[in-house]
């Protein structure tokens, strides 16, 4: 199948402002992180979303660990359409996150605290995606997806201070779930860099699992592979 090439803006955000009188929401769930190979419940992931008309404005997710601990944060700011996600790591300093400036993408990274902070300024060289663009280009080219059709991006990673040339493809349909993989645009980079699958459900195209790298690092500094099993309210709408 052909890549789909759409808008920047799409992929990186919304594309719709709300009103200063439209009516705004809250909504909060929860997903648990186990390790991919033992099964080990590694961290629990609380989310709180704001949503004004149906758009979203702002989300946070704070990283809590199997003894209650917080050992991270990550905020995404959505109001100047485009979201600004910085992560924040209480445990060791870490810090990474990227501000979308223009067609360009500033990103930035700190390994521990009292580190240099290292930042750099990227000019993708076709759509692109930061962090949870990629629910957000799942939704809005669902049935491309759904059809075989395959999306094509860059994807900013602070942590390396550069973009990946990406793809989305659909893996299979099974009932109530869609499934899509996430990997390298190359073939052989496919070789060395590990997968993202996502698996979706179909009714509310809402994701229920995620497995393959994570936002946290381990003690050694080593960003943990793990199975993210989403719990979301009854009555949550579709986002």
């Amino acid at each position: 199948m052909k890549g789909c090439r759409v808008g920047l803006v799409l992929l990186l955000g919304l594309a719709l402002r709300p009103g200063p009188s439209a009516a705004c929401v809250e909504s909060t769930y929860q997903a648990r992180v186990f390790e991919q190979t033992s099964g080990v419940l590694l961290y629990v992931e609380h989310h709180h979303e704001d949503f004004c008309a149906g758009v979203q404005r702002h989300s946070q997710v704070i990283y809590v660990g199997p003894d209650g601990d917080t050992l991270a944060t990550k905020t995404l700011d959505f109001s100047r359409i485009q979201p600004d996600v910085v992560l924040d790591d209480r445990r060791t300093g870490y810090r990474e996150g990227a501000v979308v400036r223009g067609d360009s993408i500033d990103m930035f990274r700190r390994f521990e605290s009292g580190a240099e902070e290292l930042r750099a300024s990227i000019r993708p060289e076709r759509l692109a995606a930061i962090n949870v663009g990629v629910d957000h280009a799942v939704r809005v080219y669902w049935d491309l997806l759904e059809a075989g059709s395959q999306v094509e991006f860059d994807f900013a990673v602070p942590e390396r201070l550069r973009c990946f040339h990406f793809r989305l493809r659909r893996l299979d349909e099974s009932g109530q779930q869609l499934r899509l993989r996430i990997e390298p645009a190359n073939w052989w980079l496919r070789w060395v860099v590990s997968r993202i699958d996502l698996t979706y459900d179909v009714t509310r195209r809402r994701l229920l699992w995620y497995e393959g790298i994570t936002d946290m690092r381990d003690e050694r500094g080593r960003r943990y592979r793990a199975r993210i099993e989403f719990d979301y309210p009854t009555l949550l709408p579709p986002p």
